[in-house]
């Protein structure tokens, strides 16, 4: 009897254990002034460093309050004074369930920082609210609804916001298949739809993948499958042009170009390189490829450059002496760097057969894709600001995507969403510190009641 009743125990132990031991979705590290978490049907817990935070939580923050929450997956997270906020869904690296974390922002504000969740999946994080869900890919960014108290924050503050950076070169306006991007620094992330691309970004696409890219002078790039693709240099400003520049470089693979405002300003500031030649353009549409497949099909080196034009003229190898000018319908080949380009008598059959759009053929336009709007700082509504990383902002009926630098605003009601021209004084120069520049001996020192009370100078 006795072996019986312990070996019952034993087995109740391992089927409990898993929910006993199951660890929390994160932790309180740092709390100051009035806070608690409750979850429901349970009472409050007061907001003290170690205090576990469980999915199905909701956090609350008195007014002169703060909190710095970490994540299992390194998730971090500043909740403002006056906020509350819940902790939908979580699930890291849990047997049988994909990485999620789903949290809704019922008042107040967050400073939020992401982790491995976000890295690893474009729609596996995002943020809640009565009125938008704001999509998170890994990214480091401030989320306020705002009423009254956003306005007279920045009333008190003495530096005035710039104009909102606009370090985004295009954006993704169609996608098939896996895409990514590999920043200066040789970061890699996963690219959405409606995703920004930056100067020095190099593109990948799988086998079966594309992207079409809009940038901001309208210029269009369909980047063909399995292709690296990069930025080089991208330089536009919208009353001038002429001055811009745009220069891309094709590594492998294929592109289909369409240019924009700077090629009809100035024709010799876009350029396209490829392993083995150089590409200009007079007002064009063109395709190049510089793939083993193709060029074997033209009876060309395995790097060799391929090109055609389908509107304007191209131009292989611009100012040298092997310069040749790429009519409407003419197929070029050139094989090497130093090699003179020769007209085919036979397109290759996989430039005649694209099976990725034509960007011409892509219904999206700059203006829309990057416009932004005078936004008052006193409004009500939620704010999103984008310190790096990529956001998108949906309502029921429109999506708009935050690039690095850019700011969201949706008004209370949900009828009006855009993106701001300037950076809110509240957001840029927020007091509450952020969870990745948090420092617990400063945190503890500073006076939430009486940071706004001069118009004093804060710093960035």
């Amino acid at each position: 009897m006795k072996h019986t009743l312990h070996r019952a125990l034993m087995l109740a132990t391992l089927v409990l254990s898993p929910l006993a031991l199951a660890a929390p979705a994160g932790e309180i590290e740092f709390a100051k002034g009035v806070g608690a978490a409750t979850a429901s049907g349970k009472g409050p817990r007061v907001l003290s460093q170690g205090v576990p935070i469980e999915t199905g939580d909701t956090v609350t923050l008195g007014s002169n309050s703060f909190a710095v929450v970490k994540m299992t997956d390194g998730t971090r997270m500043t909740l403002r004074p006056n906020t509350a906020i819940k902790f939908e869904d979580y699930a890291f690296r849990q047997q049988d369930k994909p990485d999620s974390m789903i949290t809704s922002l019922l008042k107040g504000g967050v400073r939020m920082v992401t982790g491995l969740i976000a890295k690893g999946s474009p729609t596996a994080a995002r943020l809640t609210t009565a009125t938008a869900t704001v999509g998170i890919r890994g990214t480091d960014f401030d989320a306020r609804i705002c009423r009254t108290d956003c306005g007279n924050d920045s009333a008190r503050i003495a530096q005035r916001s710039e104009v909102s950076n606009v370090a985004a070169s295009a954006r993704v306006t169609a996608l098939q298949g896996p895409v990514a991007a590999i920043n200066t620094a040789g970061d890699r992330r996963v690219v959405a739809e409606g995703g920004p691309v930056y100067t020095g970004d190099v593109l990948e696409t799988a086998a079966g993948g594309h992207a079409v890219l809009v940038f901001r002078d309208n210029t269009k790039v369909t980047v063909q499958p399995r292709t690296q693709f990069k930025v080089e240099n991208f330089v536009y400003a919208s009353d001038n042009p002429s001055e811009g520049a745009v220069v891309f470089n094709l590594l492998r693979g294929g592109m289909r170009v369409l240019t924009g405002l700077v090629g009809k300003a100035r024709p010799q500031a876009v350029r396209m390189s490829t392993p083995t030649a150089t590409v200009g353009i007079r007002g064009t549409g063109v395709d190049i490829v510089s793939e083993a497949d193709s060029c074997a099909e033209a009876g060309a080196a395995a790097d060799c450059t391929l090109i055609t034009t389908w509107d304007g003229e191209g131009v292989l190898n611009p100012g040298s002496p092997n310069e040749l000018p790429v009519a409407i319908g003419v197929f070029v080949v050139q094989d090497s760097s130093t090699g003179t380009p020769r007209v085919l008598l036979v397109a290759p059959p996989s430039m005649q057969n694209f099976q990725t759009p034509r960007p011409d053929g892509v219904p999206a336009n700059a203006e829309q894709l990057f416009a932004a709007q005078d936004v008052s700082e006193s409004e009500a509504g939620l704010f999103v600001f984008s310190r790096d990383g990529h956001l998108s902002i949906t309502t029921s009926d429109r999506t708009i995507d935050i690039a690095r630098g850019e700011t969201g605003f949706l008004n209370a009601s949900g009828t009006r969403l855009l993106r701001s021209i300037m950076t809110p004084n509240f957001l840029e120069f927020d007091f509450i510190p952020r969870p990745d520049r948090f420092n617990p001996s400063t945190a503890r020192l500073l006076d939430l009641a009486g940071a706004f009370r001069v118009k004093a100078a804060v710093c960035r």
